[in-house]
């Protein structure tokens, strides 16, 4: 069971979509939101069951949403009696296991990222909660060493830490598609060396360091353009500091685009750069960045930031280069510069990113993962 799935937009989403979508339906439930009824998003083999749960992150919409989810688990273990729940969130998810492990014995394993680890174990009853969910729990799934790290240092649990990347969908590993020269002229880029992010618009992803790169950058690349695919509630002040940078004309706000497009988007590029920072008010951190690797499948080199689990998506020198600081201007220029100008560095490492990829295939970590849960 999880809050969060397809077409819910993100990496959680996205992670537990491709790890899940090819259980077996006479052997598995899988409990989602009401808002995943999209044909879309569902696989045909998969038995599905509804629940009405709210969304957002204050602290009332989470009472309701584990109200909900509780009521939800409570129905679908009466009707289907599973042996084993797992829970595709770490808090919300969790302690609906937990409660349902009190009430009918039923064992569950866990799942966590790295921001939730982080931003829940600034409380001391969440403090409490976690660690009563860890100890209760069969498992603990992370999505990098990073996560399974910061679990074992705040919470020291006896229980076993399996780490399963995540995947990234086969069609990524088709032939390049050829250059989508509508979409080039849709945005302007004719000739021009284009830097490319695709991410959620929010705060810790960096896009406002890469911006203010760039009026170093052009200084050695005239023809340098930024192009930013997604949306969130950041866009509005990065538009703003485009235009107070003065380098405007040099970026693109592409808005969401569909998933069909990804590809063709992704070729645009000459380099990804995503150079997340950690943000210590919040507890937010990057826990990997599929992104990354989604971008290496289709060839493309990457710049980003040696923060959180994105140590486990990029190797330093192999399939991009990691800049040690997020949020030096100066430094994510230079990477970005050293790339863009050595054809044969970019030709070495576009050559790695492709077979580092495949590390990454679903078919490789669903194996991870049933080997994690011993299916």
């Amino acid at each position: 069971m999880t809050c969060e799935y397809p077409p819910i937009i993100g990496g959680q989403a996205a992670y537990l979509k491709n790890l899940w979508s090819d259980l077996d339906k006479n052997e598995n439930v899988l409990l989602v939101p009401s808002i995943c009824r999209s044909p879309d998003s569902l696989h045909p083999a998969m038995h599905i069951a509804y629940m009405s749960v709210p969304s957002g992150e204050g602290w009332l919409s989470r009472s309701a949403r584990l109200t909900m989810l509780f009521l939800a688990m409570v129905r679908t273990c009466m009707t289907f009696r599973p042996q084993e729940i797992h829970a595709g969130q770490l808090v919300v998810g969790g302690a609906c296991a937990l409660l349902i492990r009190l009430l009918f014995n039923i064992p569950y394993c866990v799942y966590c990222y790295g921001a939730d680890v982080l931003e829940f174990s600034r409380y001391p009853w969440a403090r409490a909660l976690v660690r009563a969910i860890f100890a209760n729990s069969g498992r603990i799934i992370t999505i990098s060493a990073y996560t399974a790290g910061l679990i074992k240092d705040l919470y020291h649990p006896k229980t076993v830490i399996s780490i399963v990347n995540p995947c990234i969908e086969d069609r990524f590993f088709d032939n390049r598609p050829a250059p989508n020269e509508a979409l080039r002229r849709r945005h302007g880029l004719g000739e021009k060396k284009v830097l490319l992010t695709i991410s959620r618009l929010v705060e810790r992803k960096g896009h406002d360091v890469v911006i203010k790169s760039l009026p170093f950058l052009r200084k050695a690349v005239p023809d340098i353009h930024y192009l930013i695919v997604g949306d969130g509630p950041c866009r509005a002040r990065l538009e703003a500091l485009a235009a107070e940078t003065g380098v405007a004309g040099l970026v693109s706000f592409c808005g969401s685009v569909s998933k069909d497009e990804l590809p063709d988007y992704y070729c645009l590029g000459n380099v990804f750069v995503m150079v997340p920072r950690m943000l210590d008010r919040k507890g937010d951190v990057e826990g990997f960045g599929i992104v990354y690797i989604e971008a290496n499948a289709l060839g493309l080199p990457v710049v980003a930031s040696r923060c959180g689990g994105i140590v486990d998506a990029v190797e330093d020198n192999t399939n991009g280069l990691l800049v040690n600081d997020p949020t030096d201007a100066r430094e994510v220029a230079a990477a970005c510069e050293k790339v863009l100008l050595n054809d044969t560095l970019r030709q070495t490492l576009s050559t790695n990113a492709r077979r580092w990829a495949r590390k990454f295939s679903c078919e490789s970590q669903r194996k991870k993962w049933r080997e994690a849960v011993q299916w």
